[in-house]
């Protein structure tokens, strides 16, 4: 009973670790709903393998609920992605598009001297410019 107890109580928990990897920003949702039909043999052959009886209501009774929390965990991450999208929509872009470049040219404004030769007698040393 305590390894069936344990089990289950550790089964439970892989919702929980897709949503905070989901919120970490590791995994997202559409990659785990791509995953599903993975995760649903695994988690039915993880259940035959782990319950001690040979019926297949002890399967059942462990699969079923993970398979039902694993796609609240994906409808969780689905949500999260689409705010976070939201909020910053150059996140949102998939891992082969590029984001748009802007080639315009920018004003870009330099001192004519350095500090230590700002002062009069060295704007020129030999006709030139630079102190160097």
């Amino acid at each position: 009973t305590l390894r069936m107890v344990l089990v289950f109580g550790l089964a439970f928990e892989l919702p929980l670790v897709l949503v905070m990897l989901n919120l970490t920003g590791l995994l997202t949702g559409r990659r785990m709903l791509g995953w599903w039909r993975a995760v649903i043999m695994g988690v039915f052959v993880f259940g035959a393998v782990i319950t001690p009886t040979t019926d297949p209501v002890g399967m059942i009774a462990l699969a079923g609920p993970i398979t039902v929390l694993y796609f609240m965990a994906v409808g969780f991450s689905l949500v999260n992605d689409m705010r976070r999208r939201r909020g910053n929509p150059d996140r949102g872009l998939a891992d082969d598009e590029a984001s748009e470049v802007d080639l315009r040219p920018e004003p870009v404004s330099a001192p004519l001297a350095l500090p230590e030769q700002s002062s009069p007698e060295r704007d020129r040393v030999n006709g030139y410019d630079d102190v160097t």
